[in-house]
């Protein structure tokens, strides 16, 4: 972000600029005269930008409604949780709230092994109800991530998903 461009942000933020700092040797004679608030936009529009350090036009807020950064540390271990918690509703046959932890924002964020691990219950979770089509998409989608993915011995033997998964392999409809 430019400094003029800063500058105008915070002035409509309404942050307050301090022009203490800015005073000239002769500006220092009128410190005992009081001076008037000044307005945020008229401070913005007075505050020279030469003498601004380009560390402190480049600080941000981060914005509390907003995921952590995919990848950062505390994201990894919310992918995680949500993640743990999806296999739990799996295994205890709450399919449809199963696949919410698993299509959730902080998975589609996640690491390619996480999405990828998410995509295989969701095939699951389709599978078991017979959405056979979605469960097929679901390891399409897995595929496409992880082109080596492949389902463990015992799975890839299941009645239902393995075929299913043969089918999504071979890339038929």
């Amino acid at each position: 972000m430019k400094i003029p461009a800063l500058l105008q942000f915070m002035a409509a933020a309404g942050i307050a600029i301090s022009l203490a700092a800015c005073q000239t040797p002769s500006d220092k004679s009128d410190q005992n005269q009081p001076t008037p608030p000044a307005s945020a936009a008229s401070a913005a529009a007075s505050v020279p930008t030469e003498n601004v350090q380009p560390q402190q036009a480049n600080q941000q807020q981060a914005d509390p409604q907003l995921p952590p950064n995919p990848g950062s540390f505390k994201h990894s271990i919310v992918a995680e949780r949500t993640f743990e918690a999806g296999v739990n509703l799996y295994e205890n046959g709450q399919y449809n709230e199963a696949l919410k932890k698993f299509q959730a924002p902080e998975i589609s964020l996640a690491g390619r092994r996480l999405r990828v691990q998410a995509l295989k219950y969701s095939a699951f979770s389709y599978c078991v109800q017979n959405k056979l089509l979605a469960c097929q998409k679901a390891f399409h989608d897995a595929l496409r991530i992880d082109p080596q993915f492949k389902l463990k011995p015992s799975e890839s033997s299941h009645p239902i998903w393995g075929p299913v998964f043969k089918k999504a392999q071979s890339g038929q409809s």
